[in-house]
């Protein structure tokens, strides 16, 4: 199935060379368009992103004079792209994730093979997120669908005809994961693919989330619409900026800003309450 894919990335401060890394390896693997949203950066960033739409044919770039936060800079970009795109399918990547070669064409097999449906929402996989990834992974239903002979809704016959289509790429004995395609329930910006259509179904990103949370709140609003969430595994992205804060996330040298969109936000996530309204 001949599918065209548009990227779509939101960069910020000093990252420019993080964003030519993405644009390149983006292009190689096989995305027609790629919007980069430069949410407020310096003046001498822009200047270089600049430099990088200029170079390739199908890249766009959008800049804020001010940054709007993660989720007003997802919002806007979204908007612009869904606006833009000649595309029928996002894949939305950090500014900092690098797809391998193969990455996009792996997330097309599994859309195909999961019915080309525009309900379905798949996710690349992260390596760096394999902590984050095993909290979001639907366990019981992984869980019921082996016992009972099924997989992510497909019968045991048609589970092996994918275990040979991916099996050049099937993780390595030592490793956790033990299937291409796993149903989850949460997602995070980095590596997310669906149908442009869902835009219209679900809305755009909600800005009041400013930083943090603001990707769980998307897919949470996906899934509550009836939108099916699958990570591929087959799908890898490296995350060239994945050093943490040594310092810890709750050090006196963190912004204050920060642990209170944090503490707010997921919150608010966890109990689903209507706290955006009295804080």
């Amino acid at each position: 199935m001949e599918m065209r894919v548009s990227i779509v990335t939101v960069t910020y401060g000093n990252r420019a060379s993080y964003v030519r890394q993405l644009v390149e390896a983006g292009l190689a693997a096989g995305a027609c368009q790629i919007f980069i949203f430069d949410n407020g950066s310096p003046q001498g960033n822009r200047k270089e992103l600049e430099a990088i739409v200029g170079g390739e044919e199908g890249v766009f770039l959008h800049s804020e004079r001010s940054n709007l936060g993660s989720a007003g800079g997802f919002k806007k970009a979204l908007s612009w792209a869904s606006e833009s795109a000649s595309s029928s399918h996002f894949w939305i990547l950090d500014d900092d994730n690098i797809p391998e070669k193969d990455a996009l064409s792996s997330l097309v097999q599994a859309y195909c093979y999961l019915g080309s449906c525009q309900v379905n929402v798949l996710v690349s996989y992260r390596m760096l997120m394999d902590k984050v990834a095993n909290k979001v992974v639907h366990k019981r239903e992984l869980l019921d669908s082996v016992t009972k002979g099924f997989l992510v809704g497909q019968k045991v016959s048609l589970f092996s005809k994918i275990i040979n289509k991916f099996k050049r790429n099937i993780v390595k004995p030592d490793s956790v994961i033990n299937y291409p395609i796993v149903r989850r329930v949460r997602a995070s910006w980095g590596g997310l693919f669906f149908h442009k259509s869902i835009i219209d179904d679900v809305g755009l990103p909600n800005e009041s989330f400013y930083l943090y949370g603001d990707d769980f709140e998307y897919s949470d609003r996906m899934y509550d619409s009836g939108k099916e969430i699958f990570t591929v595994y087959q799908s890898r992205i490296i995350d060239i900026d994945s050093q943490p804060n040594s310092n810890g996330f709750f050090s006196e040298s963190q912004s204050e800003l920060k642990v209170y969109y944090a503490i707010r936000n997921h919150v608010y996530l966890d109990y689903r309450g209507d706290l955006l309204s009295c804080v």
